[in-house]
């Protein structure tokens, strides 16, 4: 399945990711987010920030931003 998010994500339960999630804003998770068996791509058009309380998981990132600069800061690490 494919899930667009078009602003910011917050996770504050257990969220995993088995698709195609399309990330167009910054993502707070606060709990337990994994993405090991999907993909994540962050395509936005402003700079975007990833911070977690733990490492986040993820099995392929993608990063298609067109903003100018430092386009994506992962502010936690990616496992």
């Amino acid at each position: 399945a494919t899930l667009t998010v078009n602003g910011n994500a917050q996770n504050a339960g257990t969220f995993t990711n088995q698709g195609h999630l399309y990330l167009r804003g910054d993502l707070q998770n606060t709990a337990t987010l994994t993405s090991d068996n999907g993909d994540l791509t962050l395509d936005g058009s402003t700079a975007q920030t990833l911070t977690s309380s733990s490492a986040l998981s993820v099995r392929d990132l993608t990063v298609n931003n067109s903003s100018a600069g430092d386009a994506v800061t992962l502010a936690s690490p990616l496992t």
